[in-house]
C-alpha cells in the first residue's frame, strides 16, 4: 500500500511517495525458505530411518523367537529320547518283579525314540546313544535270566556280573546326560538359575524335632 503526499503550501512534497513496509512472519520466512525447505527434508530423512531401524528391531526380535521355538522343539525330541533311556534303565534294576511287565512298552519306546536319533544327534553321538542302547539290552537281558534281584545278591559270580552290566548303562546315561546339555539351546543355558535349597522337597529346611524317648 503507498501514499502520495499532496501539498498546495508545500509543492515540494508532492513528489514524495509513502510505502507502507510489512515485517510479519511470512514476509520474513520467504528469506529463509531454503534453510526451512532443508531442515524439513533432514527431520523427514532422519524420521524414516528411525522407522526402518524399529522395523528391523521388530524383524529379528521375531526371526529369534521363531528360532528359539524351533530349537526348543527339537531340544524336547532329544530329551525325550534321553528320558526314555532313563526310564528303561530304572525300571531293569528294580527290584520288583511285577515291573516287568512294562517292558515290551518299554522296549518299543526306545525303539521309536532312536528312529530320529541320526538326524536328532552328530555321528560321533549317535554312535555313543547306540552303544548306550546296547548296554541297556543287555542288562535287561541279564535281568530276564534274573528277576529275583536277591538271588544275584547271594551269589558273587552273578553279582559282579550283574555290577559290570549295570556300572556299563550307568555310565552310558551319564554321559547321554552331557550329551544332552551340550545340544541344550543358548537361550536355556543363559537363563539364571536361582540357588536352591539343598533340603529334600517334602520336609522343612530345619529338621524336626526329636520323638520323645520311649518308657522303660
Amino acid at each position: 500500500m503507498t501514499w502520495q503526499l499532496f501539498s498546495p503550501d508545500l509543492p515540494f512534497l508532492n513528489q514524495i511517495t509513502v510505502s507502507q513496509i510489512k515485517y510479519g512472519f511470512w514476509e520474513n520466512a520467504v528469506t529463509y525458505a531454503p534453510v526451512i525447505s532443508a531442515a524439513c527434508s533432514l527431520f523427514g530423512i532422519v524420521i524414516t530411518y528411525m522407522i526402518a531401524r524399529k522395523a528391523r528391531e521388530i524383524s529379528s526380535e521375531q526371526k529369534q523367537i521363531a528360532q528359539n521355538k524351533l530349537d526348543m522343539e527339537v531340544f524336547e525330541k532329544r530329551f525325550s529320547v534321553c528320558l526314555s533311556f532313563k526310564k528303561f534303565y530304572l525300571k531293569t534294576i528294580s527290584p520288583n518283579i511285577e515291573d516287568y511287565k512294562y517292558f515290551p512298552k518299554l522296549i518299543e519306546e526306545i525303539e521309536t525314540e532312536t528312529l530320529m536319533v541320526n538326524i536328532l544327534f552328530l555321528e560321533p553321538d549317535v554312535e555313543i546313544i547306540e552303544k548306550i542302547k546296547y548296554d541297556l539290552i543287555e542288562l535287561f537281558n541279564f535281568r530276564i535270566d534274573h528277576t529275583n534281584i536277591n538271588d544275584i545278591f547271594k551269589n558273587p559270580e552273578v553279582y559282579d556280573n550283574y555290577e559290570k552290566l549295570r556300572k556299563n548303562a550307568k555310565e552310558g546315561l551319564d554321559k547321554l546326560h552331557s550329551i544332552l546339555r551340550y545340544y541344550s539351546p543358548e537361550f536355556v543355558k543363559t537363563l539364571p538359575r536361582n540357588k536352591l535349597s539343598t533340603a529334600h522337597p517334602a520336609s522343612p529346611d530345619t529338621p524336626p524335632p526329636a520323638a520323645p524317648a520311649a518308657d522303660q
